[in-house]
């Protein structure tokens, strides 16, 4: 309301008055209150001649006492008049404070930059328009600010130059989407897509149309992350999207830390759902099928993959083995500890009771044959 009478000061039909106007005009109207009601007063050396002081007109005192005794009120001090120059100056800071700090990045829907995405006004013109070559702009900071200064808003410039100004875009994509859910839900058997959102990267797209004959491709490292860019091609044509899917995902945590070559057991983990982000290695989704063994150690939370884990040898380190040893027609057996894990066909190393070693093949459960 303020604002709205001072721009008063202004001529008629001219632009908004700068804030700077507003304060000056401010100051002016401060200082014609106080010369109204605290003009000079007559010094005393003035009245030196006069015998009395009513020969010197009425002092300061008689004054102030006779404006109230003609509007009937009480006496007026000068507390009164520094409490109203108070509320003055928090207005005014209240006015200083309605200030646009601008960000570094804006999303649109046209090709049009309102006003009111800075002020969120209902000042609806067309602050700039945007070249409709692309749907990713970059603006230097400063020309938003000359263009607000414009209008009569004060601005504050962001840390960065330059303004991004993404343009949003409505079309679903059904056919995409579906190559993209196909895809992860085969990389990922336990994972539920929520919803799944697709851009292009160029404005060019808004022509795409997608047929039989179009191909899109996924990289694995599409698919260890939540969000990507990818290519569909269509003939010689060559298309670039970007996507974000909104998903979660059932796999398994380690209860408690799992040394290395120790069985991993239904009590060493949970199963647990949790927001698909970022899979560095796949997740081991299936620990029903036969027995596994820590490949490494696991820490306690951590998500169990297929690099951490291996199938339950067929000897194990430190087990007692069947050793059996064939001379022509002669076959001798007897037991040895197996100082490595191995799996059918492997070579590993043995010792005796009596400590001598050896090598065998493992040819079976728990048990090698020296060869």
């Amino acid at each position: 309301m303020v604002e709205h009478n001072l721009a008063k000061v202004g001529v008629a039909g001219s632009t908004p008055v700068s804030r700077s106007r507003l304060f000056s005009a401010f100051y002016d109207i401060l200082e014609n209150f106080f010369k109204t009601f605290f003009h000079p007063l007559r010094s005393p050396s003035a009245c030196a001649i006069c015998t009395s002081a009513s020969a010197c007109g009425p002092t300061e005192e008689t004054q102030v006492s006779s404006v109230s005794r003609a509007s009937g009120s009480t006496p007026v001090s000068r507390s009164i008049f520094t409490s109203l120059f108070m509320l003055i100056i928090f207005s005014l800071s209240l006015l200083h404070a309605d200030t646009i700090h601008l960000k570094n990045r804006y999303t649109i829907h046209t090709l049009c930059v309102p006003a009111n995405l800075f002020t969120h006004k209902e000042e609806r013109s067309c602050l700039l328009t945007l070249p409709d070559n692309r749907s990713r702009w970059e603006v230097p900071a400063f020309k938003i600010k000359e263009l607000l200064e414009q209008k009569g808003h004060s601005v504050v410039l962001p840390r960065s130059g330059m303004i991004t100004f993404q343009r949003t875009h409505t079309e679903n994509y059904p056919k995409l989407r579906q190559h993209i859910k196909r895809a992860y839900m085969e990389h990922y058997p336990s994972i539920h897509i929520h919803t799944i959102t697709i851009k292009p990267t160029a404005a060019s797209a808004k022509r795409f149309a997608y047929s039989p004959h179009c191909t899109l491709k996924l990289t694995k490292s599409n698919l260890r992350r939540k969000r990507g860019t990818f290519i569909t091609i269509c003939g010689k044509k060559r298309h670039f999207f970007q996507y974000d899917i909104n998903a979660s995902i059932t796999l398994y945590k380690a209860n408690h830390q799992i040394k290395k070559d120790k069985i991993i057991d239904s009590k060493s983990v949970r199963r647990e759902t949790v927001p698909f982000e970022k899979m560095n290695d796949t997740p081991l989704f299936d620990m029903t099928k036969s027995g596994l063994i820590a490949r490494q150690n696991i820490a306690e939370g951590r998500i169990i993959t297929e690099k951490m884990v291996l199938p339950l040898p067929d000897v194990r380190k430190n087990e007692r083995v069947l050793c059996i040893y064939h001379d022509g027609p002669v076959t001798i057996e007897f037991e040895a500890t197996a100082l490595q894990n191995g799996y059918i066909g492997d070579n590993i190393t043995l010792k005796k009771s009596n400590g001598v070693s050896m090598r065998g093949v493992v040819v079976g459960q728990k048990t090698v044959e020296i060869r």
